[in-house]
């Protein structure tokens, strides 16, 4: 051994050791053999790569517990919360913690809930008939357009032009979303010209309809996402709409 270890310089260990922690680290960050969870741990600065993560995890239809340690926005009490996640972009998480919304994000939010320090997230199982639904463009007087008369539970991603002369109900539109569903599923181009509606469910269009009124705009192509599709839903969809595929969750 001694006769191995002779052969390599001070900078070939030195490598070698960082070598073996990022595998550890890796491993770690990926996975609870115990109790057969996938977990992924990000720390305060890798939000976009939380989010990241959560995005392909719920695009492939699985379900998605966090655990965020931090402190209470209100007292500035560090605590620990646990719930689905329900939402995220790069800067913000929706979390259901025991039936109430929590939105987590840094210190400079003022909508937050709760500031997180670090974030697991935790593949808990996987939705059962769970499809993206892929429209053409099509004309929007109204988002209530994009409103769907489905019994499933569904979520909306679409990009819409809109009337440049409701730029200034943008930030209204923003305050009234964190009021009432505690997060905004929207964001929009340096113009206002562009309003991108990032998985949103049917309240948040209706409030995003009430504020807009009509918008008379072109979308892009939209994702539906569907929980526990049925066969009805899918055919009523196809009599309904131009669409472009149809693609089954998990890939």
């Amino acid at each position: 051994m001694r006769k191995i270890l002779g052969k390599f310089t001070y900078l070939d260990l030195i490598i070698i050791i960082i070598i073996i922690s990022a595998v550890v680290l890796a491993f770690y960050k990926t996975s609870d053999s115990e109790s057969n969870i996938q977990k992924f741990t990000f720390d305060s600065l890798e939000m976009e790569k939380a989010n990241n993560k959560f995005q392909d995890l719920n695009g492939a239809g699985k379900i998605v517990y966090s655990r965020l340690t931090g402190y209470n926005s209100i007292n500035g009490k560090k605590e620990t919360v646990y719930g689905q996640v329900l939402w995220s972009n790069d800067k913000e998480m929706l979390l259901n913690v025991n039936g109430s919304r929590i939105l987590a994000s840094n210190y400079q939010n003022r909508y937050a809930d709760f500031y997180f320090e670090s974030i697991s997230l935790e593949v808990v199982g996987v939705e059962n008939n769970t499809v993206d639904v892929i429209l053409e463009p099509i004309n929007v007087t109204s988002v209530n357009d994009l409103i769907l008369n489905i019994p499933e539970e569904y979520q909306i991603y679409a990009p819409l032009s809109i009337n440049p002369q409701k730029e200034t109900l943008i930030q209204e539109l923003t305050n009234e979303l964190y009021i009432k569903e505690n997060y905004a599923p929207i964001t929009t181009s340096e113009n206002n010209e562009m309003l991108n509606i990032t998985w949103a469910n049917p309240d948040d269009l209706r409030i995003i309809d009430q504020v807009l009124g009509d918008v008379n705009g072109v979308s892009g192509y939209i994702t539906i996402r569907i929980f526990n599709v049925s066969n009805d839903t899918i055919e009523n969809l196809e009599n309904k709409y131009k669409i472009k595929k149809i693609v089954k969750l998990p890939i």
